[in-house]
């Protein structure tokens, strides 16, 4: 039996991005079966699984005792210590069956799995209905959206172009995603800004995984997406993976969008 078990402990971005690439490479391997661990940690923490499913593959919480003995066996076989793998295998037994565990994860996308599909991925559909519900309320059917990433590792966003499209579209609602509180501070004067505050009463971070799934689902169903642009050595998961919701993430992650923002409409043709 082949197994791989994918580890990571970034924020939620890059474990979606790390999730549906390595799941390629193994379904195209032929693996029998596929494990994502779950690590809480600073920048991604909460009960991941009442959210979604990723069909083929199993999450496994590494803090939690496993109600199956096999997915205990399996979270007993992962260091504690390590937040990346670089293809290591190693090969055990369990009971009288001869298993080899391939170990893949925290050093980005397989490099022959560069283009993912987040579409696959099955959303709760109690919290689908509580964006749903938000939407309506706060936003209606016809708003846009915008992902502003903090400014970290050069990554630029060109604030006169997010300006002039808020003002341009005054009669439209426009909801802000951002774990940035300079950016919050920066958008939410101009009158048709959305922020939603509950998820910053204590802090400025996206680390909470229904906060950050919501953003997601928010952004996904917008008219209009704009996303934070890529960099030839850092972008934005976040805003990709979104655009990969709205099942234009070859085009999201092209050379045609490094410092630029992709204006994304589900009016136009992609």
């Amino acid at each position: 039996m082949k197994i791989l078990i994918i580890v990571t402990m970034a924020g939620l971005g890059n474990r979606f991005r790390e999730m549906l690439s390595f799941r390629e490479y193994a379904l195209s391997k032929k693996f029998d079966k596929i494990y994502f661990i779950w690590h809480n940690t600073k920048h991604c923490s909460g009960d991941v699984y009442k959210y979604f499913i990723i069909p083929d593959m199993k999450i496994l919480n590494y803090d939690e005792k496993q109600v199956d003995e096999f997915d205990d066996f399996i979270i007993s076989n992962v260091n504690s210590y390590s937040s990346s793998y670089s293809h290591e295998t190693k090969k055990i037994k369990y009971e009288d069956n001869d298993i080899l565990l391939e170990y893949v994860g925290g050093r980005g996308k397989h490099r022959n799995h560069w283009i993912i599909d987040p579409k696959i991925i099955v959303f709760d559909k109690e919290f689908t209905r509580e964006v749903d519900l938000y939407i309506n309320e706060h936003l209606g059917n016809d708003f846009y959206a915008i992902h502003l990433r903090s400014p970290e590792n050069t990554i630029h966003i060109d604030h006169e172009l997010i300006k002039d499209f808020i003002i341009s579209n005054k009669d439209k609602n426009i909801y802000i995603a951002s774990d940035y509180k300079t950016y919050h501070d920066m958008y939410r004067k101009y009158g048709n800004v959305i922020i939603r505050n509950n998820k910053t009463k204590h802090h400025y971070s996206r680390s909470a995984v229904c906060d950050a799934l919501f953003d997601i689902l928010v952004c996904s169903k917008s008219i209009i997406f704009i996303g934070t642009p890529n960099r030839v050595q850092a972008n934005s998961s976040f805003s990709n993976f979104i655009y990969g919701v709205r099942g234009v993430y070859e085009k999201a992650v092209s050379l045609e969008y490094t410092n630029k923002h992709y204006i994304h409409s589900v009016l136009n043709v992609p």
